[in-house]
């Protein structure tokens, strides 16, 4: 979904007016050579699941272990569009003369925080999974079922997980 949402940026980007030295350019033309000149080999290595790709066509082939792994390393551009977004929402922020954005922008935050912690929290939960089937763990507390490996997801277990996070972070313990 995430993946989606980037490739899409993309394209709205080549649609978006720029400011030069005070004017802005809404010439689609300028618009996009300028994008290319800028973010747009960036933004597009980061938005394009490439890793996803070359799985979904070499798929039961193990010689590409190697390309796998490197077209993952990728995925780091995401945390550059991440912090180019932060910024571009500073930017907005400090014209904002009525407040409102500023408020919008300390939700925002405030949700964005929760959920990134939530995620943290759900794979620390999910590595403290003790796979015997005799042990006593938060999975086991509220599902056993979850602890059948083949029967169940790493999708599922991670929603759980999040879920457990959250509830985590917005009670007072577990009672």
């Amino acid at each position: 979904f995430l993946d989606v949402l980037f490739c899409i940026d993309v394209v709205i980007n080549f649609c978006t007016a720029y400011t030069s030295r005070g004017v802005y350019i809404t010439s689609m033309k300028a618009i996009a050579i300028h994008y290319c000149g800028t973010w747009f080999l960036l933004d597009f290595f980061g938005s394009v699941p490439f890793d996803k790709i070359v799985t979904a066509i070499t798929q039961g082939s193990g010689g590409f272990q190697g390309v796998l792994q490197a077209m993952r390393l990728v995925r780091i551009l995401k945390i550059v569009r991440a912090v180019r977004f932060l910024q571009k929402l500073n930017q907005l922020e400090q014209k904002d003369t009525t407040g409102t954005v500023k408020s919008m922008v300390s939700i925002f935050r405030a949700v964005f925080l929760m959920v990134f912690v939530a995620h943290f929290l759900a794979c620390i939960f999910y590595l403290m999974i003790d796979k015997s089937v005799d042990s006593l763990n938060w999975m086991t507390a509220f599902d056993e079922s979850m602890l059948d490996f083949d029967e169940t997801s790493n999708g599922q277990r991670y929603i759980l997980g999040f879920y457990w996070a959250i509830i985590t972070i917005c009670t007072v313990g577990y009672g």
